[in-house]
């Protein structure tokens, strides 16, 4: 049913964003998920959106962490729906 896709190095591609503040959101989406006390896969599966998302899509820094809170979000309901 899934398809297992790899991310290619996109950060190259990003005119806005750089590999630090990926680092720095994916800090953060740890930090979200400890308080929210989140399932583990939760976050794993968050990061893959995030990634997937930034290799098909330039984006805007000041949308960076918008988007990490919507990969958290989506990866919690389908967390709930699996």
């Amino acid at each position: 049913i899934f398809k297992i896709e790899k991310v290619k190095d996109y950060l190259r591609e990003q005119v806005q964003i750089n590999k630090q503040m990926r680092s720095l959101l994916v800090d953060w989406m740890v930090e979200v998920q400890q308080q929210l006390e989140f399932n583990h896969e939760v976050l794993y599966l968050s990061v893959k959106l995030l990634d997937l998302y930034l290799s098909r899509r330039k984006m805007d820094k000041s949308q960076l962490q918008l988007l990490g809170g919507a990969a958290m979000f989506v990866a919690c309901k389908f967390e709930v729906c699996v």
